[in-house]
């Protein structure tokens, strides 16, 4: 039993080494990376030399940054994307790692500017990338072409799974989305930050402070008048009105007062006969109570003739938004002091605790800070603006002030931070642990929005318990929005969407405890197996391609006579949970493994999956197949075997090419009228294409075989194999 014992262990050892993967050294400059980061940055290794490309999707304050700047440590040079809002954080860990990085903001490729390329490039808050028609994220797919890339974010999904897919097109380009490629190329450990910050929800701040006519009349808003380029989208006014509203009436006010801003400019343009397009109501210059023509404009370039009903349209609108904006007025006043009283009384039964209010409308924090300016330690953070009554701060002042590592707040201090307002330009990427009670100035449209707020303060460093707190909206607000609904549908889109990371976090944590060090371990050179009672009659395999590439865990089971093979971490982790006792191995047992794997083997192997699942055929991949026919077809007798060799290795060059810009690229040569110039161009692509580790061949490591305590049956008959999936 001594003997069956030990080799238990080993396997388990081994199964354990293959899904936890090699730590990475845990020193980093002045950072300790902790077990489970170690890790991680080894994932994100393994991800980058076998598909170009990684997304970590941990959650906010779980340090993104320090495993990307690991991950860089590794490179000659890396080019780092973050937003604009926390470049000097960037720097400054980056700086505490010893990683020399070169920093670049994302509204840098919004404005088409020329960004020399690096062979990594780190994208942070890489959600601002998911619309595939967006300027940044064709200019970051030219960018990343032939490059590693690697991609942070917390809430790769903020409306639908397309968002991811988007993301994942930048590396992978069209090919399937398979779900074991998914486990592979996203990374997400489950839950909060391994601090373990407690969050605590507290009830609202303030009721729900209606408005009496607000909800009939935004419900019954006229269709406003749209651009000559444009479509009438009242459903959207109506929704951006009570998402206002839903943040204050300030902003509610603000927004009414910028349509008859906007309505002021079409009604003089549609005075002068012409009917503005969107292009050309940007050329006036709004203010708070006039509108001015910026430029003269070239006739050629002058709005076309309106329809006729146009006038009354924009007529209809107008007055509806003047008559709810006087139904706002007499309450525009005692709306923001009723909220700046709720925080007076918050800071007032509060602890020596700072506080930081987040919203989205300006106007909203422009107008709570007209109201608390007064009290000592106040902030406001408006765009790029700071106001402080007690002195001159700038942005990195006061986020230094509230960082890690700071000293509780003190009333005696003339300097202290007590309050900070801001929008949602600090919702992403800044650190404040130094607060410890989070206000929502308004609702989010996203749950990720929300996230982030909380992931600014629940975060590593964090000594307190985070309390939460939020507004009630409006009850008419809430009525429009139907927010709650909203949100739920994209929090269900989100957990579709990373459901294979909940079950690769799940095997992780049950193979944890399997580990254990080889010395202490009788571990064979070759293939170890052992026994043991299951929950299912199954099996559990290792294959390893040699120490310069990562050993994977395939999971068989045996279900109706048949045997379903699959690499998938949610079959694995089935089987692992109920692997209990040892058990002595049988010959038939043995016998049966063999034919399996065996069989298996052969399937893969036909089905041409075994190298990667990137020699999949795409539908670029097959139109370059089509077009080389063609070429082949029409080539003289005499040339056409150099043609199919040279079409051969086109194909096979191609078939690596990969990520959003070089299948951009592909397209591209394949628009040349001209049958050279497009060989060429294809041949060029071929040569630029990064290269990317392929597995060397797999062989068994470690073999564990799962029995049910069953009454004596005859043994199963030779297998038939059925592969749950295709790798």
């Amino acid at each position: 039993m001594a003997s069956t014992l030990t080799a238990l262990d080993a396997v388990r050892a081994r199964i354990a080494a293959a899904v936890l993967a090699t730590p990475a050294a845990p020193a980093l400059g002045r950072f300790t990376l902790r077990p489970a980061q170690q890790e991680s940055v080894t994932a994100i290794r393994h991800a980058l030399r076998g598909h170009a490309g990684a997304l970590v999707a941990d959650a906010a304050g779980s340090g993104k940054t320090v495993l990307a700047l690991a991950v860089a440590a590794g490179y000659d040079e890396v080019l780092v994307l973050t937003p604009a809002a926390v470049r000097e954080q960037w720097r400054r860990a980056a700086r505490d790692a010893g990683v020399a990085v070169r920093l670049e903001s994302h509204e840098t490729l919004s404005r088409s500017r020329r960004v020399q390329a690096a062979p990594l490039i780190i994208v942070d808050e890489a959600h601002h990338f998911r619309n595939p028609r967006s300027v940044r994220y064709a200019a970051l797919a030219r960018l990343a072409r032939g490059r590693h890339l690697l991609l942070l974010s917390a809430t790769p999904v903020v409306n639908r799974p397309a968002d991811r897919d988007a993301l994942l097109s930048l590396f992978l380009g069209s090919r399937p989305r398979t779900p074991q490629l998914l486990e592979r190329v996203i990374l997400r450990r489950a839950g909060r930050p391994e601090a373990s910050v407690a969050v605590r929800e507290l009830p609202s701040l303030l009721g729900d402070a209606d408005v009496p006519g607000l909800t009939e009349r935004l419900a019954c808003l006229p269709p406003p008048l749209p651009v000559a380029d444009g479509s009438s989208a009242v459903a959207l006014v109506r929704i951006t009105l009570a998402m206002a509203w839903s943040s204050s009436l300030a902003a509610l006010d603000a927004a009414l007062r910028r349509r008859i801003q906007r309505g002021m400019a079409m009604a003089d343009t549609l005075r002068e006969g012409r009917w503005p397009t969107r292009d050309a109501l940007r050329d006036w210059i709004i203010g708070d109570d006039a509108t001015q023509l910026a430029l003269l404009l070239d006739p050629s370039e002058l709005p076309r003739t309106p329809p006729p009903e146009a006038a009354a349209t924009l007529a209809r609108h107008l007055d509806a938004v003047h008559a709810m904006r006087a139904c706002v007025a007499p309450m525009l006043e005692s709306d923001a002091a009723a909220r700046a009283d709720a925080i007076r009384r918050l800071l007032d039964c509060e602890a020596p605790r700072r506080v930081v209010l987040l919203a989205r409308h300006a106007e909203t924090v422009r107008a709570l800070y007209a109201q608390l300016r007064n009290l000592p330690g106040v902030v406001a953070i408006i765009g790029t603006r700071v106001h402080a009554a007690a002195g001159r701060w700038t942005r990195d002042e006061v986020l230094r002030a509230l960082g890690p590592r700071q000293p509780p707040w003190r009333p005696d201090d003339p300097r202290g931070i007590r309050l900070l307002l801001a929008t949602d330009i600090l919702a992403e990427g800044v650190e404040l642990q130094g607060c410890a009670t989070l206000i929502h100035g308004d609702p989010a449209w996203t749950p990720a929005r929300f996230e982030q707020r909380v992931g600014r303060v629940a975060r590593d460093g964090q000594r307190d318990t985070v309390h939460v707190l939020r507004f009630a909206m409006p009850a008419g607000a809430a009525a429009l929005l139907d927010l709650t609904e909203r949100l739920r549908r994209k929090r269900e889109a989100r957990r579709r969407s990373l459901a294979h990371t909940t079950a690769t976090t799940a095997l992780r944590d049950a193979v944890e405890r399997w580990h254990a060090d080889p010395e202490d371990v009788e571990s064979p050179a070759g293939p170890v197996v052992a026994a043991a009672e299951g929950q299912h009659d199954g099996m559990l395999i290792v294959l390893s391609a040699g120490s310069a590439q990562p050993s994977r865990l395939l999971a068989a089971v045996h279900r109706e006579g048949r045997w379903q093979v699959s690499p998938r971490a949610a079959t694995a982790h089935r089987l692992v949970v109920g692997c209990g006792h040892p058990l002595q191995l049988r010959g038939q047992d043995l016998r049966v493994a063999r034919q399996v794997v065996s069989a298996w083997r052969r399937q893969v192997a036909s089905r041409q999956v075994v190298r990667d699942v990137d020699t999949l055929p795409t539908p670029l991949l097959r139109r370059v197949a089509q077009r080389l026919d063609r070429w082949i077809q029409a080539a003289p007798l005499a040339q056409r075997s150099a043609a199919v060799a040279r079409a051969r290795r086109l194909q096979a060059g191609l078939s690596s090419a990969r990520g959003a810009g070089a299948e951009a690229d592909v397209r591209s040569a394949l628009r040349q009228t001209r049958v050279d110039e497009c060989l060429d161009r294809l041949e060029q692509l071929i040569e630029e294409r990064p290269v990317l580790a392929r597995p060397a061949t797999e062989r068994i490591s470690a073999l564990l075989i799962l029995r049910r305590r069953l009454p004596a049956a005859p043994a199963p008959p030779a297998p038939s194999i059925e592969s749950a999936a295709t790798r």
